[in-house]
């Protein structure tokens, strides 16, 4: 009789423990999508001040100026959207970042080799403050994006592996993409 009531206490027990590690690596990932969200809102704040900073320079570049704003208002959308998503846990707008994100650095070092050419743009005190205070960000942001990915990795090796993996498709916690924006392909235009 004793016997009996292990078979039931011991899997409703690891069931309880394995369900409590899924959502703490859950809530780990989403604690540190939190804080890259922080990293990216830095930068995406500064574009538009550089815009303007180099907009009487690259006068024959507005409409590479304007697509750049355009590009980070969408991430800006993404980003919000997939930090109230984080609310219930979900991380399903990060593709959607990931692709808004890739097109904007791909746009932002455009326009940054495009100022390189303007020799009295790098002049201007205006300018290079900009310029620093976006290039001071790139490591923040590599390092937040690193933290996300590791926590990522660990949530997605629990959801996995077995028996753990059982109980993962039970809950629909599925693999999560990491935030790898350079490994994004964009479409040739």
């Amino acid at each position: 009789m004793m016997g009996f009531w292990l078979l039931l206490i011991f899997p409703a027990l690891w069931g309880i423990g394995a369900h409590q590690r899924l959502r703490r690596l859950r809530l780990e990932a989403a604690s540190q999508c939190r804080e890259l969200r922080l990293a990216l809102y830095k930068r995406y704040d500064l574009i538009p001040h550089l815009a303007e900073a180099v907009a009487g320079y690259l006068k024959h570049e507005r409409e590479q100026i304007e697509q750049l704003i355009a590009l980070r208002t969408q991430a800006t959308q993404s980003l919000d959207l997939l930090y109230a998503e984080l609310e219930h846990l979900r991380f399903n707008a990060l593709p959607t970042l990931l692709h808004h994100e890739a097109r904007l650095r791909l746009a932002l070092n455009g326009l940054l080799n495009t100022l390189q050419q303007q020799a009295d743009a790098l002049g201007d005190p205006n300018v290079q403050r900009w310029q620093q205070q976006l290039q001071a960000q790139v490591e923040p942001i590599y390092l937040r994006q690193q933290e996300f990915n590791r926590a990522i990795e660990r949530h997605n090796r629990a959801v996995t592996t077995p028996p753990a993996s059982c109980l993962a498709w039970l809950l629909r916690y599925r693999p999560i993409a990491l935030f790898e924006p350079d490994a994004v392909r964009l479409p040739k235009v």
